[in-house]
């Protein structure tokens, strides 16, 4: 995902810059999708431009189209929220490529206006003007089910395999020392935590982060605590303590911004997410 301008601004202060420049700011918010607010700001970009193809004259049409089709694609690909076993719905939506996505028609007659919420009053006026009323209205990720639930499925495998290649990584930790250290290692493990399989889970939930002081939105960096110096040494003149120290290195791993590494970071679609990055983005 391309989360920078040409000259390695964050794109959220640099589309600020673009409000006068309606076609840049839509062709910026275009690079950044599937990010919520880059739907939002393409919005807002073409919403500018059919204003003053109004206001002189000039056909609109073909920017209409392409307003209903950024509502429709915002629909299929942010409509869920949460996903069971999963997490923010996003972690799907980022996972199908954005030549999947992009190239799918949204007929206005079978999708309609009333179920992509990023219209606004003004924008089903004008397309009931251009198009007339639809035959009906649901959902554009309905529209595609089946299509969603493939990567819905391809998500969750994903995440199973990540859950695998942590329980290999703990069972090469442990090595010949697990039955010497069987007991040690139950009273090690953290209470609350799904010590085997919470580090890789957080790493495909955490594909995308915000960073709040800043609202930097990047892939975050994974942190494992202590020294591995450490661990070796441990490892090699007492079997127990280096079975602990490992098992708590493993457990204790965390995601901190790649940049400054504040550990001041949420998911991108979260409540928190969104406030902070529609507060920051440019007025409608």
């Amino acid at each position: 995902m391309d989360e920078r301008s040409s000259s390695e601004e964050f794109w959220a202060d640099a589309i600020k810059r673009l409000r006068d420049k309606p076609a840049a700011r839509y062709r910026l918010a275009q690079k950044n999708m599937p990010l919520p607010a880059a739907f939002r700001e393409a919005a807002v970009a073409l919403r500018a431009m059919i204003r003053e193809r109004r206001k002189a004259g000039e056909s609109y049409e073909e920017l209409l189209r392409l307003l209903y089709i950024t509502a429709a694609q915002e629909d299929f690909l942010l409509r869920t929220a949460y996903i069971e076993g999963i997490g923010p719905g996003y972690n799907v939506a980022e996972r199908i490529p954005k030549r999947v996505w992009r190239t799918l028609e949204f007929p206005y007659e079978q999708i309609g206006y009333k179920e992509l919420p990023l219209l606004t009053k003004t924008d089903v006026k004008w397309l009931i003007a251009a198009w007339g009323e639809p035959r009906q209205h649901r959902s554009a990720q309905d529209f595609y089910h089946d299509l969603w639930a493939k990567y819905v499925a391809m998500t969750r495998r994903a995440m199973r395999a990540a859950d695998r290649r942590l329980d290999r990584q703990i069972d090469e930790i442990l090595g010949s020392g697990r039955s010497q250290a069987s007991g040690v290692v139950a009273e090690a493990r953290p209470r609350g935590l799904d010590w085997q399989r919470e580090p890789d889970r957080m790493e495909t939930m955490a594909k995308q982060k915000l960073r709040t002081n800043g609202l930097r939105v990047a892939a975050p960096k994974r942190r494992t605590p202590g020294s591995f110096l450490i661990e070796i040494v441990l490892w090699l003149c007492f079997l127990v303590p280096g079975v602990i120290y490992s098992l708590w290195r493993v457990s204790a791993r965390h995601f901190v911004c790649p940049a400054c590494g504040s550990r001041e970071i949420v998911p991108v679609d979260s409540l928190r997410a969104k406030q902070l990055l529609e507060a920051s983005s440019p007025s409608r």
